[in-house]
């Protein structure tokens, strides 16, 4: 009985010191278990700062330049007569504004009067032409859009901004149209859409970045007088997906520009340009990096492109053009040859193109700067 006794006593303290153990063992590691985060979700954002004061300009190389004749023959880019009685520029939308040099060495000029798209070789040979019909207006049919937009897409082909008909176009490089984006009429709470800007962008060929002008009032005639207004309009920025998703509105001064597999939002504070990354736009809460350019030559006219070897260029001043090196925290200058060249591009490997007007030709040259 006593022997059974002990047995009995031992097993109970075994067991109680088993359970003693594992209580000990479980407080000693509790404050472990609650504080612990997976280290992807302590990412902090990267913010850098570098001085952008204009510091003389970097040297430059001419590439190669030709001319393009204005007409309406085949081999020329649109014309129309009343050129003759405006001096040269832009604004009137009387010349293409898009401009792209391309890998395969082919300079890429939109046709407002074809409409379509002109690919040129380096000394001024008219090697290619795709014809764009889905640009005429669809609401004054044979009247030909003047004006479109271009964006180059990752399959080489392209991305068209119709801004009248408020569609964009997917075309592959042979010219085939590959898909149709329309662009919702109501965005936000309901509201109209009006208008779309022509300056849009495209990131990864899976996101639209698009501004627009909206109304949720009805049109007011005016009293006495043809014509009328929307009583309340407002521009917003959104992201739209070719699948469906939005993302917005977002301000109306939101810029973006693509960037290393992402973008940037881009904005202009007090004295500082800010630059803030992100991969995609459903992960705007936390920009992964933060550029501030402190101080830098800046001109209204904004961000102009980028290329694949971590640079970002804007316009500093008429015929000046900044450079920020974003893997050498470096912002530099370089100046154009002429103050009135018109659009400036920048292809993936950095060379720079622009376009010289006049009432007969379109002069259009290539440069790279010498770093």
């Amino acid at each position: 009985m006593v022997a059974q006794n002990n047995a009995v006593s031992v097993i109970t303290k075994g067991v109680a010191m088993g359970v003693m153990l594992m209580l000990a063992w479980l407080l000693g590691n509790r404050s472990e278990i609650t504080v612990t985060v997976p280290a992807s979700e302590k990412k902090a954002e990267e913010i850098i700062t570098m001085e952008g004061s204009f510091q003389g300009f970097l040297p430059t190389t001419g590439l190669f330049s030709f001319s393009v004749p204005l007409g309406d023959q085949p081999h020329q880019v649109g014309y129309m007569a009343f050129q003759e009685t405006i001096q040269p520029g832009w604004a009137q939308g009387a010349l293409p504004t898009e401009l792209w040099y391309d890998r395969s060495q082919i300079t890429w000029i939109g046709d407002p009067y074809g409409p379509r798209l002109t690919g040129w070789s380096q000394d001024g040979t008219l090697l290619t032409a795709i014809d764009l019909p889905f640009l005429l207006n669809e609401s004054a049919s044979g009247k030909e859009i003047v004006g479109f937009t271009v964006k180059p897409a990752q399959d080489n082909g392209w991305f068209i901004l119709n801004n009248q008909n408020k569609k964009i176009y997917h075309l592959h490089s042979s010219g085939e149209l590959v898909s149709v984006f329309s662009i919702p009429m109501a965005l936000s709470d309901s509201r109209v859409l009006l208008n779309i800007s022509p300056f849009f962008e495209v990131i990864r060929d899976e996101w639209f970045f698009v501004t627009i002008e909206s109304t949720s009032q009805p049109y007011s005639p005016q009293d006495g007088l043809a014509g009328g207004s929307y009583l309340e309009t407002r521009w917003e920025s959104f992201f739209l997906s070719q699948n469906g998703e939005k993302v917005g509105p977002l301000p109306e001064n939101t810029s973006v520009l693509p960037f290393e597999d992402g973008f940037v939002l881009w904005s202009y504070e007090q004295s500082d340009l800010i630059l803030k990354w992100y991969q995609t736009p459903t992960s705007m809460q936390t920009p992964t990096k933060t550029w501030k350019i402190r101080r830098p030559e800046w001109h209204y006219g904004g961000m102009i492109g980028s290329d694949t070897t971590h640079h970002l260029y804007f316009w500093a001043n008429r015929g000046i053009i900044g450079i920020i090196s974003t893997d050498r925290s470096m912002v530099q200058y370089f100046q154009l040859p002429e103050q009135d060249a018109f659009p400036v591009t920048v292809s993936a490997d950095g060379e720079i193109g622009y376009i010289i007007p006049s009432k007969r030709q379109l002069v259009v040259h290539l440069m790279k700067v010498d770093e």
